[in-house]
């Protein structure tokens, strides 16, 4: 088949650095070795670096039978900001200048958000009858509702109208509905007043076991990690203000306050809490931050590590998903140290895989870490939970084999 993948923000194959492939550049890459013919349209802009891949619209032949767009938009420099506004509407434009110059696809699979381009996307589907996969991945506008201030809440409505239209529609429009989890489909079939579909199926986020990797001793050494000495606790992302993150760093003084300096908790990346965590960091030896690390450094520091973090909010996206570290951690039998209700917790309480804690409360991640530094015997069972975990609902091969039957059955719709 001829497939179009839609998405934005996620890395690419034609990106120059060590980043793991996403969700659908993963399913993308799947379908192309299955023997489908994959048109993966794109952004100019990297998300993650903040820095443009071209300046205008590109298409790269990767291989014979995948084909990369990049369309182009402005840059922005913040995720919720005017300028990404523009970005999305800018891509959208370009997409529908594009798309009648491509051959056309026997299906088409876009990811929700970005809301502009899949409502193009669907359009599109719509006025050539071609079957369309609209994968849920995030809850927008539902989620911009929580960045205004109280005070003038109640005009949410009005500033996000059209979003809100652009999302009924493409609910409506779609073929079939994917989603992260049962209840991101919920979530969008409710916008329709609609029950979930004999088209619709979740996909939770998978991940690609890493095997092909070197152990790099020396970013151990670098920032002070010694695995026989430390027990480490790691969290890998961007580390912007959205996440609890100086909710970990007052738990590292408590640590600290213990003497217990043999605990390392390790959070990389970047963002805007980079500088206020490094200011904690510099006066408490328990907080470690080694900035933007890549592929082999993520999987050096999974391998050394007692548990993963997930310092998130228990906000409206984050209770009805999966956060995409999830099954990084389960690749390699961490537990998970989790302050996110919903979803992640009813999945941790099911396969004892790790331990919730209380949203916003150092104290209450403090006292989490040191009942797994009490218990070794129980981190074992729940670092093997972790692993059957895995296999059974986050392993890439088997999810996107299972993705790739849904799509070439959603195909076969006759319109």
């Amino acid at each position: 088949m001829n497939i179009w993948v839609l998405v934005l923000g996620e890395p690419l194959e034609t990106d120059q650095n060590n980043n793991r492939l996403h969700r659908a550049g993963m399913l993308a890459r799947k379908l192309v070795d299955s023997g489908h013919n994959i048109t993966l349209w794109s952004s100019n802009v990297d998300h993650i670096k903040k820095k443009l891949r071209s300046k205008k619209t590109e298409v790269f032949k990767i291989s014979e039978n995948y084909k990369l767009i990049l369309l182009a938009g402005r840059l922005y420099k913040k995720n919720i900001s005017l300028a990404r506004i523009g970005h999305n509407i800018d891509v959208t434009k370009e997409f529908n200048k594009q798309a009648d110059t491509q051959d056309k696809p026997d299906i088409v699979i876009s990811n929700y958000p970005i809301i502009e381009l899949t409502d193009a996307a669907l359009i599109y589907c719509k006025n050539n009858k071609i079957p369309s996969i609209v994968d849920i991945r995030d809850f927008w506008p539902d989620i911009f509702y929580e960045t205004l201030p109280k005070s003038i809440s109640f005009i949410g409505d009005i500033l996000f109208w059209s979003l809100n239209r652009k999302s009924k529609n493409i609910v409506k429009n779609a073929t079939g509905i994917t989603g992260i989890t049962s209840q991101a489909i919920k979530w969008a079939r409710s916008k329709n007043n609609q029950d979930l579909q004999e088209t619709d199926k979740a996909f939770p986020l998978a991940y690609e076991n890493v095997k092909d990797y070197k152990f790099n001793k020396d970013f151990l050494i670098k920032n002070n990690l010694d695995p026989i000495r430390d027990n480490i606790y790691c969290f890998f992302g961007n580390l912007s203000n959205r996440i609890e993150l100086d909710n970990v760093a007052k738990a590292a003084k408590i640590i600290h306050s213990k003497n217990s300096v043999n605990i390392k908790l390790v959070i990389c990346g970047t963002g805007e809490m980079y500088k206020p965590l490094m200011d904690t960091a510099k006066r408490c030896p328990v907080l470690v931050l080694p900035g933007w690390i890549e592929k082999d450094e993520i999987n050096t520091l999974l391998e050394v590590s007692k548990a993963g973090l997930l310092p998130y909010p228990s906000s409206l996206d984050f209770i009805r998903s999966y956060p995409n570290k999830v099954g990084e951690y389960l690749s390699k039998n961490l537990p998970i140290i989790s302050s996110v209700q919903g979803a992640m917790d009813d999945l941790i309480s099911k396969f004892n895989i790790g331990i919730t804690y209380q949203n916003n409360s150092p104290q209450s991640l403090a006292n989490t870490i040191q009942q797994i530094e009490d218990d070794e015997n129980n981190r074992k069972v729940m670092s093997r939970n972790a692993g059957e975990c895995f296999k059974k609902m986050f392993d890439a091969d088997n999810v996107y084999n299972e993705y790739i039957s849904y799509i070439e059955k959603i195909s076969k719709q006759n319109l």
